[in-house]
């Protein structure tokens, strides 16, 4: 018994796979664009509150002070999803305050599917 191979008729991929192949990375593609401006808006974030670690301390004195220099820096970085109550100023130790910054960001992604991103941070700001 002998098979035949017909090489003519096996080349290439098939529609079902390249479909596939497209599908696919139409849907990363969705997903990146969704996603990626939230994830730079975070890192402007971050930056506002390693800048507040280095800010001068005399300003920094009491939970309204600290939270109103961050709240500036925010708005200068055009950081639009952290609200004022995403921001917790707490006592940490004699001479510092921790700063936490605590939201999430919803985004629609398909019809009624939607991405919820959850960012965290926190940043002990010391005081004279």
């Amino acid at each position: 018994m002998q098979t035949h191979i017909f090489p003519s008729r096996q080349r290439g991929m098939s529609l079902i796979l390249i479909s596939y192949i497209v599908l696919t990375a139409g849907f990363l593609l969705i997903m990146a664009i969704k996603i990626v401006p939230s994830y730079m808006e975070y890192f402007n974030v971050r930056g506002a509150m390693n800048s507040l670690q280095e800010a001068e301390r005399a300003e920094l004195t009491t939970p309204g002070t600290v939270h109103a220099a961050l709240m500036r820096r925010l708005s200068i970085n055009s950081v639009y999803s952290v609200e004022r109550g995403d921001i917790s100023v707490e006592r940490a130790g004699q001479n510092a305050w921790r700063v936490t910054v605590d939201y999430e960001v919803r985004k629609p992604l398909i019809s009624n599917i939607d991405v919820v991103l959850r960012f965290d941070r926190s940043v002990e700001v010391a005081v004279r």
